[in-house]
Order: structure tokens, then C-alpha cells, then sequence
């Protein structure tokens, strides 16, 4: 279902389940994907449920969240990319199914409202959480296989931490990553921030 939207999301529509054309909001491309508003704001809503406000859209979001979705997003398509061109990591079914309790555990009495008025199925979110998890093992992955070795002194002659040697091995290796695939943001408010 996923791929058949991405395919009419290419021309900025998309197929309702009761087979009938919208509008959608495509604010970039990148690595072969289309990032749209639903796709900000659902990315918005999975890293914070508490968001979620029945009727509410992407655009109801604060311009900051959005922004941070929009990266969020975009980031996680590069990512993921890059794994499905190397395929060092997978999600595994018991890790995706307890990703989804703990959503939704997190969103309680609301799941099955969240569901019905975002027009998700359940496998629709447990694929989302899945891909998420995947993000974060590939992330993980990378950290452990960070060569940090023996740290400089800097200028004031203290020596780095730790969590700033990872964090500047990351930050090269999504350089690289965006170097590698080009981002086109097609909308001006998608990069306000």
C-alpha cells in the first residue's frame, strides 16, 4: 500500500482507500522518496504522541516541530537508503511488534481513534515503528563501529568527550550521506525554521 502511494505521490497526488484522488503537500525529495506533509506529521506524531489532536494536520504542528520533523524525515530516508544499498541491518519481528505495544501503550484509550482518523492501519504503523527501530540499530551499529581511538587534546588542552567524538562521527557520516543524495525541497515553508 505504501509503495503504490509513493509511486502517485511522484505527481503530488495520492489514492484514498476508497480508491479517490487528493491533493498532497510534497515538501522534498530525497533518495528516490517523496517526503510530504502527512509523512512530517506523522513522523511527528510517532516521536510524539502527545501531539496528536483528532482532525489536526501537519500544518496545525509548531513551525519548529515541523522543521525538526522535515529533517527527521529526511535524514531516516538517507539512512535507510544507505542500508537497503549496503543491507547490513533488519528489524526483526518481535522488535517491530514490540515497538508497536509500546506505541501503543503510549497513546492508550486514543490508538484506535489515531488509527481511524489518520486512515492507518495497524500493519501501516507497526511498518513506520519498524522503520524506525531500523534507524535507530543502523544508527547504533555505526557509534560501535566509530573508530574513535585516542582522543587529541584540544586548543584549551582538555580532551573531548566521549558523546562529542560520536556525536562529530555521526554528524561526518550524514554529511556524507547528503553528499551522496541530493535533497530538493520543493516547498518554500518547508526549510522555514
Amino acid at each position: 500500500m505504501i509503495r503504490r502511494a509513493l509511486t502517485c505521490l511522484a505527481f503530488g497526488v495520492a489514492v484514498s482507500a476508497e480508491g479517490r484522488l487528493f491533493e498532497v503537500d510534497v515538501l522534498a525529495r530525497v533518495a528516490g522518496r517523496v517526503v510530504t506533509d502527512r509523512s512530517v506529521y506523522l513522523d511527528a506524531l510517532f516521536e510524539q504522541p502527545e501531539l496528536y489532536k483528532p482532525g489536526a494536520r501537519g500544518k496545525d504542528l509548531p513551525v519548529a516541530v515541523r522543521t525538526q520533523g522535515l529533517q527527521r524525515v529526511i535524514t531516516q530516508s538517507m539512512i535507510l537508503e544507505e542500508n537497503r544499498l549496503v543491507g547490513r541491518e533488519a528489524v526483526s519481528e518481535e522488535e517491530s511488534l514490540k515497538a508497536l505495544a509500546a506505541f501503543r501503550k503510549r497513546l492508550g484509550k486514543d490508538y484506535p481513534l489515531f488509527l481511524t482518523n489518520l486512515e492507518l492501519t495497524e500493519a501501516e504503523v507497526r511498518e513506520r515503528l519498524g522503520q524506525k527501530v531500523l534507524v535507530e540499530k543502523i544508527l547504533a551499529a555505526r557509534i560501535a563501529a566509530a573508530n574513535i581511538g585516542e582522543a587529541r587534546p584540544q586548543k584549551d588542552g582538555t580532551l573531548p568527550k566521549r558523546e562529542e567524538l560520536v556525536r562529530k562521527a555521526i554528524d561526518d557520516w550524514l554529511k556524507q550521506l547528503r553528499s551522496r543524495y541530493r535533497v530538493q525541497y520543493l516547498k518554500d515553508e518547508a526549510v522555514e525554521s
